[in-house]
């Protein structure tokens, strides 16, 4: 089974999977159903299917683990997630929710090409851009630290 052929909801579990396993040692069903706001039983459906293709080890009231496969996948939607989020925060201003409810939905999409631009513009913007600036929600507006009335917007 290619991870192309993953659904988004699947990438999810493999997500949820592999964050759970880094952060709790194990993953478990009501774990999952937890992490996604599910019920068990849809999480055991899923596991079922991810199991059947290859990328879980599963088996009814045991500890969820990944196979290479699913590591792999899982491994690639997290970095996705990280980076879109890493974008939304720092680069845009958006808040916890707001970047992480928009890294969940945009990772599934996201094409490997326009991912790596994204790495080497927050990389560029690290290391050129002189003023650290942030987005001002009250002006609507990116502004400079260090000149709080320096409008750093795109002209109209």
């Amino acid at each position: 089974m290619r991870q192309e052929d993953l659904t988004s909801r699947m990438e999810d579990y493999l997500e949820a999977i592999y964050v759970l396993a880094k952060t709790k040692r194990v993953a478990r069903v009501r774990d999952i159903a937890e992490a996604l706001g599910v019920s068990r039983s849809t999480v055991s459906n899923t596991l079922h299917t991810l199991s059947d293709r290859g990328f879980i080890e599963y088996a009814p009231y045991d500890i969820i683990s990944l196979t290479e496969e699913g590591e792999e996948a899982a491994k690639d939607v997290f970095r996705r997630h990280t980076i879109l989020k890493r974008f939304f925060r720092v680069v845009l201003g958006a808040d916890e929710q707001m970047a992480e409810e928009n890294a969940c939905r945009i990772e599934h999409a996201i094409s490997e090409e326009l991912l790596e631009r994204l790495v080497q513009y927050l990389e560029f913007i690290q290391e050129c851009i002189p003023a650290p600036f942030r987005y001002d929600p009250e002006k609507g507006a990116f502004v400079c630290e260090d000149r709080e009335d320096e409008d750093v917007s795109p002209p109209a």
